[in-house]
């Protein structure tokens, strides 16, 4: 079973590496940087939740109305993000 779980490994790794470089692709931080300030996949899937509606084209009242919608879910990763930044 050892092999198996070797491959399962190594491939979680491989998803987990391309997910924060994809992420790092449409923000300014690094990967090195999203590793650190969010290292768990649970929070790197909030990051890009929360990315996505602030990047999102739609105007600043729609993004407000996301926002306060997803608020419960997105604090915390807001907070690491905003904290890192100042």
């Amino acid at each position: 079973m050892g092999r198996f779980e070797n491959i399962l490994k190594k491939s979680a790794d491989k998803t987990d590496k391309e997910f924060i470089s994809d992420i790092s692709g449409i923000s300014r931080l690094t990967d090195d940087e999203i590793k650190r300030i969010f290292p768990q996949r649970a929070d790197q899937e909030k990051l890009l939740k929360l990315l996505a509606i602030v990047q999102d084209a739609t105007d600043e009242n729609e993004k407000m109305n996301k926002l306060k919608m997803n608020i419960e879910d997105l604090a915390g990763t807001a907070l690491k993000l905003i904290k890192y930044v100042l």
